[in-house]
């Protein structure tokens, strides 16, 4: 539930004039590590998403209710875990690398989060 911003704090987390509206912990993916976070709106629906970049692979949570962030699924990393992800979204698709030896560059087709339930 949304938490506002009081006294420079929303709930544990400082903040500055913005409020909590939900939080997610990293044990809803078994994750020990987060580095990076992106955003896609499809087009059709106007569905909102956030891409994170997890340890193990790329999460992908629908928040277009904000306080009810939804978990969707992930994608596994190519190779090994690597505390380095970076997501990067251009038209309908996610571009994900990572540091990890011979990943190369994962493309994924961000309108299949359509028929995803999590």
């Amino acid at each position: 539930s949304a938490v506002g911003c009081s006294n420079g704090f929303a709930s544990n987390y400082p903040c500055n004039g913005v409020d909590l509206l939900s939080f997610m912990p990293l044990s809803e993916w078994s994750s020990q590590a987060a580095n990076d976070v992106w955003g896609w709106t499809d087009p059709d629906t106007q569905r909102e998403y956030a891409l994170l970049g997890l340890k193990e692979g790329t999460a992908f949570v629908d928040v277009t209710d904000p306080g009810m962030p939804r978990n969707l699924g992930t994608l596994q990393s190519h190779t090994t875990a690597s505390v380095w992800r970076d997501i990067k979204v251009h038209a309908n698709h996610a571009f994900i690398v990572s540091e990890a030896r011979n990943h190369g560059m994962q493309v994924f087709d961000l309108r299949r989060l359509r028929k995803a339930r999590g």
